[in-house]
């Protein structure tokens, strides 16, 4: 008899839903297309984590009827998800509002360092206008200052990871692995910060009892509930077990678990991540994020904007092309291949200046 793990990836762009064998091959896949919800000329990017979930639930239908019988000798369910986004949760583990995804640019205009300790240690080290953009990049201190009755309502503020394994197993929990974003998170210790009044707290708007307990990779985060069994056809009482954050996940995957050697990842966002054993900042005031494997770290360099970046501009710049490519019947990105052919070296002086929404480390980047 075949056994499998449920694997779910909740990319930017897709959610895949597969079942993987003993031996890690992919036996059964589904593949659906998540959308984000965009306003303000674009620099909001917000989606329901419901939304995601229903796009799981649908992948579930499909993966029933492709699989057959098979569907039962699923005997554990693991998550992986994009990183550095927030979701607000009441008590009842409904949403206050829909989820900040990693794209999203808004500002918090009204976010100010407090403490006269934390300005004094900032601007000794040259550190104040960094640390005042990423505080006013916090989806937290947005909402906590524009939207202060949801504030309110807000129990808990978690990753889609995080979501993902309350609606799983109705506990508000999730892997240390999957903690990247803006969050009052100690990267060398891999923990919460354990005192409200450390400067992360301060910095990210968040204090311990709006954060959700976290444990090590492969450790049984919960077991699938009632409810969720009777909505995704799983059996009640299968155990979830703590994954990573994707990229995490995508580095351990290519076997990247010793130093030499580095992973790759094409995806909205493009990274290179290596393993290390030892902590350490690959880009001034940027951290080393959890590895797989518990107490090691993944440095990485990012272009913040990735293969986004080539969606983004097919459909913001080459409507004409688009429809010439349904014509030859052949995708936008073949087309413009192919054209390109003819393009001399240079592009005729023209410069695109890629980075449609700056990375904490590049403050003056614009788009």
């Amino acid at each position: 008899m075949n056994y499998y793990i449920l694997t779910i990836d909740c990319g930017t762009q897709y959610l895949k839903t597969s079942l993987v064998d003993k031996q890690g091959s992919v036996v059964y896949t589904s593949t659906i297309k998540n959308n984000i919800l965009k306003n303000h000329e674009w620099s909001y990017s917000e989606q329901y984590g419901s939304t995601y979930w229903n796009n799981f639930l649908n992948a579930c239908e499909f993966l029933k009827k492709q699989s057959g019988d098979e569907w039962n000798n699923i005997i554990g369910i693991t998550f992986t998800g994009f990183r550095d986004s927030l979701f607000f949760i009441d008590k009842n583990g409904d949403e206050t509002r829909p989820g900040i995804i990693w794209m999203d640019e808004r500002l918090d205009e009204e976010y100010r360092i407090e403490r006269t300790i934390d300005k004094l240690v900032f601007s000794a080290v040259g550190m104040k206008k960094s640390v005042m953009f990423a505080g006013k990049r916090s989806p937290a201190n947005w909402v906590r200052h524009h939207q202060k009755k949801v504030w309110e309502k807000t129990d808990k503020c978690v990753q889609i990871s995080g979501y993902f394994n309350l609606r799983l197993t109705g506990k508000n929990v999730d892997s240390i692995a999957a903690q990247t974003g803006k969050i009052p998170f100690n990267y060398k210790l891999q923990s919460w910060e354990p005192s409200n009044k450390n400067w992360r707290y301060f910095l990210f708007g968040l204090k311990t009892d709006k954060l959700t307990s976290i444990v090590p990779v492969a450790e049984i985060l919960g077991n699938i509930s009632k409810t969720c069994s009777l909505e995704t056809g799983l059996c009640e009482g299968l155990p979830v077990i703590a994954a990573g954050a994707d990229k995490s996940c995508e580095t351990a995957g290519c076997g990247i678990l010793n130093p030499g050697s580095a992973s790759v990842s094409l995806g909205s966002a493009v990274s290179i991540e290596i393993f290390s054993k030892k902590y350490f900042e690959p880009l001034p005031n940027m951290p080393a994020y959890p590895s797989l494997i518990s107490k090691k770290y993944n440095p990485e360099i990012q272009i913040f904007r990735g293969l986004w970046l080539i969606k983004q501009f097919v459909y913001a710049m080459c409507k004409e092309e688009v429809i010439k490519s349904k014509i030859e019947g052949i995708s936008p990105e073949e087309y413009m291949n192919k054209i390109s052919e003819e393009i001399e070296p240079g592009s005729g002086g023209l410069i695109l200046q890629p980075y449609w929404g700056n990375p904490l480390n590049e403050l003056y980047a614009r788009e």
